[in-house]
């Protein structure tokens, strides 16, 4: 098997930690439920899935996590459906084993996994051999990013900066990135009360030289030519769009170059805008702190004002 193609700039912090749970294992805080007693097939133990898996778990700072489910079932395929938190989460098969991958921001998480024989009743309850989750920390959704400046990172959970058109978020096993499957344009989004300076993302096509082009407005803000197999930056000058380029959308379109389509499916890695500092509210105020803060200034205005009206020895003696 072949490594999978890394950029040369990593942006992917570090800190990994893989947890496998199954018949007698659970790290202190995460809880399995919907799952039998367990029995062995004669070679290995496994637990009676009875109809949803609920897994809780807790993550402690911002967290992509990959969730493999090591399960049996006859008949095969295996169909399923999954939700983190009440919110579906995308699940795909990997070698007919449910597979997921999520963003997810630090607090408590439940995950429900339903199970299902080719659209049908199993035969006998799926078997679950096995439960592997993978947590690896990313960027917080927003960053200093120099004087004044913010930087807005899409790939990371609660990320006021979204991404439409293109896949969710995966994972090549270094750094995350999203799928860009045909020539439909993508679409960058941010609030309008952060006022973007640029916008950055790295574009990769394992199979064939494509064209990038960004747009605001219809007019054309970037363009780049980029070879096949070539890690490439694209950087959008969102000051000279303009105050409509400050406030979005960015349409980025890509196109194979030599009419064909063997440039996709290509890949967006790094996505984020830089704004002004002072544009950038992760946590709006509630009326009641608007209340609260207002009447601080009363109160410090007030005492100012008495300050002022207080006789001070020598401060306005008079020859």
């Amino acid at each position: 098997m072949t490594s999978p193609p890394v950029p040369a700039e990593r942006e992917m912090p570090g800190d990994v930690r893989s947890v496998k749970l199954g018949v007698g294992r659970a790290p202190e805080g995460w809880q399995e439920r919907g799952v039998g007693s367990p029995q062995s097939d004669g070679v290995n133990l496994y637990r009676p899935v009875r109809g949803t898996y609920v897994l809780s778990f807790p993550v402690t700072q911002p967290t992509f996590a990959v969730v493999q489910l090591q399960v049996y079932a006859s008949p095969a395929p295996l169909s399923s459906w999954a939700r983190i938190d009440g919110q579906p989460v995308p699940l795909v098969l990997v070698e007919n084993l449910p597979r997921l991958e999520m963003l997810l921001a630090p607090g408590l998480h439940t995950l429900q996994v339903t199970l299902r024989c080719s659209k049908n009743a199993c035969h006998s309850a799926p078997r679950l051999y096995g439960t592997e989750v993978t947590l690896r920390s990313v960027r917080a959704a927003i960053e200093p990013g120099g004087i004044a400046v913010s930087r807005v990172n899409a790939d990371s959970p609660g990320s006021p900066l979204k991404v439409r058109g293109a896949s969710p978020v995966r994972s090549d096993g270094v750094n995350l990135y999203r799928e860009v499957s045909g020539p439909e344009p993508i679409l960058l989004q941010w609030p309008s009360r952060l006022l973007a300076l640029k916008a950055e993302y790295q574009v990769f096509s394992a199979s064939g030289a494509l064209t990038v082009r960004a747009e605001v407005n219809d007019r054309v803000v970037a363009s780049s030519q980029i070879p096949a197999r070539t890690f490439t930056y694209q950087t959008v000058n969102l000051l000279n769009a303009g105050p409509a380029g400050q406030t979005g959308p960015l349409r980025i379109t890509f196109s194979c170059q030599g009419k064909t389509s063997a440039c996709f499916p290509a890949r967006l890695y790094f996505t984020h805008v830089e704004t002004l500092r002072g544009t950038v509210r992760e946590h709006p105020l509630s009326p009641l702190q608007w209340a609260g803060l207002i009447l601080l200034c009363l109160m410090m205005l007030a005492v100012l004002g008495l300050w002022l009206r207080l006789p001070v020895p020598g401060r306005f003696a008079r020859r």
